[in-house]
């Protein structure tokens, strides 16, 4: 994996377990949500998975915030 697309995905990992813990959802309950398992999104969460967009979508869904807030990194 090229390093500027380790960082990417590494750093949203990080946002998506930000914005999980601040709205205080576990990992299993966000996986339910999204309709995936908990392994997928603790992958996912460390940057070791490339999400697809569905998958991006569902993480929203089941964070309940647009794709925007995802997004921004800020």
């Amino acid at each position: 994996m090229e390093s500027d697309t380790k960082i990417f995905l590494e750093r949203l990992g990080t946002r998506i377990a930000t914005l999980r813990l601040s709205k205080k959802i576990s990992q299993n309950e966000l996986a339910l949500r999204m309709g995936s398992d908990k392994a997928n999104l603790r992958k996912l969460e460390k940057g070791k998975r490339n999400a697809t967009v569905s998958t991006l979508i569902n993480i929203c869904d089941g964070l309940e915030i647009s794709m925007s807030d995802l997004f921004n990194f800020d």
